[in-house]
C-alpha cells in the first residue's frame, strides 16, 4: 500500500492495525503530521515501511521494531523525538534503518551478538545522538553488512563519537 507523494495532511488512524497483513506500507514525502500509531505488533509480514519526509512527531512507535519481517524501515525526515529504545535491534532481517533528520536524543543503545546481521545502512545524523556509537554496531561493519553509517561525528565538537572510517563511514557536523 503506497501513499508516497500526495500531499496527504492530517493524522494517520489507529484503524491502520486493521491492514496487519501489508508487506509494504509507504506514506513518504507527505505533510501528515501527529504521532505514527504504535500499532505495528500484529505485522508479521510487513518488510517495508516508509513514513519519511512528513511531519510525524512524537516517540518512535517501538512496534515497528517487533516486525520480524521488517527489511527497509525509513523514519527520516520528520520531528521525531525522544530515544532510540533498544528494541531497535530486534528485526532479524532488518537491512535498511534511516533516522536521520529527526529530534531524537540519547545514545544509541548497544545491540547483542547476533543482532542486525543483515543491516547495510544505519543513518543516525541530523539527530541530538550523544555519547559513542556502541562498539557492537561497529563491529558491524567487519563481521555483517554494513556499508553505511552515517552520524553527527564530524567537526571539532562532535555530538556522537565514532571512529572514522573503521566505524562510520560518513561523519556530518552541525552548520
Amino acid at each position: 500500500l503506497r501513499f508516497d507523494e500526495n500531499i496527504l495532511e492530517g493524522n494517520l488512524p489507529f484503524s491502520l492495525s486493521q491492514l496487519s497483513s501489508l508487506q509494504e506500507l509507504s506514506f513518504a514525502s507527505n505533510r501528515i503530521e501527529g504521532t505514527i500509531p504504535n500499532v505495528f505488533g500484529t505485522f508479521n509480514a510487513l518488510e517495508i515501511a516508509d513514513f519519511s519526509s512528513n511531519a510525524f512527531n512524537g516517540p518512535l512507535p517501538s512496534s515497528l521494531f517487533d516486525v520480524n519481517a521488517i527489511r527497509l524501515l525509513y523514519l527520516n525526515g520528520n520531528e521525531l523525538a525522544g530515544g532510540l529504545p533498544a528494541t531497535y535491534a530486534n528485526p532479524p532481517v532488518l537491512e535498511d534503518l534511516f533516522l536521520n533528520n529527526n529530534r531524537l536524543s540519547g545514545p544509541v543503545p548497544p545491540i547483542a551478538s547476533g543482532q542486525l546481521t543483515a543491516l547495510n545502512e544505519f543513518t543516525v545524523q541530523g539527530n541530538s545522538f550523544t555519547g559513542s556509537m556502541p562498539s557492537s554496531v561497529c563491529s558491524l561493519r567487519t563481521t555483517g553488512f554494513l556499508d553505511n553509517l552515517f552520524a553527527d561525528c564530524g567537526g571539532p565538537n562532535p555530538q556522537i563519537l565514532c571512529d572514522f572510517p573503521s566505524c562510520c563511514t560518513r561523519c556530518f557536523q552541525d552548520a
